[in-house]
């Protein structure tokens, strides 16, 4: 505010103060675990180190690139309007994405701990795959469906077109959160240079369908362009995480939750041409039902039934105890 605000410095007053902030919130962290570090130089360490951490530089690099290039294709294939449209439907899905960077900074240094003091962590790290779909699917389910019409009173009727592609946009987010999760065995190895070959594919899959999807479905198909990008990604960190520490997933619920919202989505679809109403009843039996079709998906599973019978049989407790009082 000071920078930009106060001094009238612009987009640059924006970097320094983000600049400034940053090496804020670095100085703090080391002051708080400073009675942790061992200030002494091991060249094992570094080595490892290095070896480890240093194929993350160019994955992250990529990982920008194609985060940002549908966005460039949309404002260079289809104008300043469109990509307009774009950024103001990319607000409306950013809980999603809120969420899954939430996730995944806490993801990451449980799961290292989780594999540390467990002698077998794949049955949790199987659980926790499950839970996660379950929530995230329904989490999109809710952005996707009330983003149909929160977008619409939100916004001027020129952006109003924004609200078809929050779903997509929602869904973009979702499928990188996937790519985290599923590629928990690569990150437990200690051979991590695959992450750059991994983040190419990314690249190349997003500019190659951007330009094959951008011009028959517009500012959606870049959108899904993303989608396909993560998709990609994630299903060959998914072949690498597998070939070094095997988690057997329980793929018929998770494809189950995928189709169940994929469903519930279409038909938010289907109900933008009926009455206000009617569109927001749809959208709250679709918000009230998900949860309960999700407990019973969860209760089929044979990897997490018992967990859910246990989750019930305290309910049921939970609710005698009440009407006894």
């Amino acid at each position: 505010l000071l920078f930009v605000a106060g001094l009238q410095m612009g987009v640059i007053g924006w970097v320094y103060g983000t600049l400034l902030a940053n090496a804020t919130f670095m100085l703090l962290a080391f002051a708080s675990t400073w009675n942790m570090f061992d200030l002494r130089l091991d060249r094992a360490v570094w080595r490892s180190m290095i070896s480890y951490g240093l194929p993350f530089v160019p994955h992250r690099l990529q990982g920008v690139a194609l985060a940002q290039f549908s966005v460039f294709m949309v404002r260079g294939m289809l104008g300043l309007d469109e990509a307009g449209i774009y950024a103001v439907a990319a607000r409306f899905a950013l809980p999603v994405g809120v969420i899954v960077n939430a996730v995944q900074e806490a993801w990451i240094p449980f799961k290292f701990q989780v594999h540390a003091q467990d002698a077998d962590a794949r049955p949790f790290f199987r659980s926790i795959f499950t839970y996660y779909i379950a929530a995230m699917t329904y989490l999109w389910v809710g952005v996707s469906l009330w983003g149909f019409d929160v977008a619409r009173l939100m916004t001027a009727p020129a952006y109003h077109a924004a609200a078809f592609m929050v779903p997509m946009l929602a869904l973009l987010r979702v499928s990188q959160g996937l790519y985290f999760m599923i590629g928990t065995g690569v990150e437990l190895s200690d051979r991590t240079g695959v992450y750059p070959l991994i983040s190419l594919m990314g690249l190349v899959t997003v500019v190659g369908s951007a330009f094959l999807l951008i011009k028959p479905f517009g500012a959606v198909g870049a959108a899904m362009a993303g989608v396909l990008c993560w998709l990609v990604m994630a299903a060959i960190v998914y072949v690498f995480a597998q070939s070094r520490y095997r988690v057997v997933y329980d793929w018929p619920t998770i494809f189950s939750f995928g189709l169940l919202a994929v469903a519930c989505v279409g038909a938010g679809y289907a109900a933008q041409g009926a009455p206000l109403w009617m569109r927001l009843a749809v959208y709250l039996v679709i918000s009230l039902a998900y949860p309960l079709a999700g407990l019973l998906l969860l209760w089929r599973s044979p990897t997490e039934r018992h967990r859910v019978s246990m989750l019930l049989a305290k309910l049921r407790g939970f609710r005698r105890v009440n009407v006894s009082a």
